[in-house]
C-alpha cells in the first residue's frame, strides 16, 4: 500500500516560488467555463448574463484565440447565435428548442454532436477563433446553461496545438460491447501516453432506472 502524502499550505507556497516555474510563461491554452452560476454562491443557477442589450443576452464574450468545445443548458430555449473573429453575420444559428441541429457548421470539417437526453442539450460544436467570439441567446427564458471554452495565450503554439487536436489519430474513436457481471467490474477503455478524452456513452441493456443507479463509473 503507497503511503499517504498530504499536501499542506507550506507546500503549496514552495511550489508557487519554485525556481523552475517562476518567471514562464502561460501555457499555451487555458481551460475556462462560462456559466449561469449564481455569483452569490446562491442556488439561482439560471440568467446571469454577461449583459443584455435589445433582447439578446450574451453568454460569453471571448477576447483573443481559443476554441469552443462544449455547450450545455437544462432549459434549451431561445435562439442562439455564435459570432467569430469580429464578423457581422453569425457563423452560427440555433433555435435551440425546435431545431435538432444548428445552422451553420462547426470549422475544419469537423462534425459538431448534439445530445438531447433528459430534455437537456449538449452540444460539441468545436469552434476556433482567432479575433474574439461572442455567443448571445434571444428570447431565452432564464437559461441555466455551461459554455466551455479553451483559451490560447501564445498565437504560434496556438496553432500548432489546434492542429494536433483536429488530427484524427488511429484508434482515437473506439466502440466496443461488453458483459458486466452482477457487482462485477470491467474496463472499458485502457490508454497509455499524452492525449484527451473528448467523450463518452454508454448505452445500457436493459436501460433501467435500477441499473442506472447501481452503476458507477471510474
Amino acid at each position: 500500500m503507497r503511503a499517504t502524502r498530504w499536501l499542506t499550505l507550506l507546500t503549496l507556497c514552495a511550489l508557487a516560488v519554485s525556481a523552475p516555474l517562476v518567471g514562464q510563461p502561460p501555457a499555451a491554452w487555458q481551460a475556462r467555463m462560462a456559466s449561469s452560476a449564481d455569483p452569490s454562491g446562491g442556488n439561482d443557477d439560471r440568467g446571469h448574463y454577461v449583459r443584455v442589450t435589445d433582447g439578446r443576452a450574451v453568454l460569453a464574450d471571448l477576447p483573443g484565440s481559443g476554441v469552443i468545445t462544449r455547450f450545455w443548458t437544462a432549459n434549451p430555449n431561445g435562439v442562439l447565435r455564435v459570432y467569430l473573429d469580429g464578423a457581422d453575420e453569425p457563423a452560427i444559428v440555433w433555435d435551440l428548442a425546435r431545431e435538432a441541429a444548428p445552422k451553420g457548421g462547426a470549422p475544419q470539417g469537423r462534425e459538431a454532436e448534439v445530445s438531447r437526453l433528459g430534455g437537456g442539450l449538449l452540444w460539441w460544436p468545436w469552434l476556433t477563433y482567432r479575433l474574439g467570439a461572442r455567443v448571445e441567446v434571444e428570447g431565452a427564458q432564464q437559461l441555466y446553461y455551461q459554455l466551455n471554452y479553451v483559451d490560447g495565450h501564445d498565437a504560434e503554439r496556438q496553432a500548432a496545438a489546434r492542429r494536433d487536436a483536429l488530427a484524427v489519430k488511429a484508434g482515437a474513436y473506439t466502440s466496443a460491447a461488453t458483459t458486466v457481471p452482477a457487482r462485477g467490474e470491467t474496463v472499458i477503455a485502457n490508454r497509455s501516453g499524452a492525449g484527451q478524452v473528448t467523450g463518452l456513452r454508454l448505452r445500457l441493456t436493459p436501460d433501467s432506472l435500477a441499473l442506472r443507479r447501481a452503476l458507477r463509473l471510474r
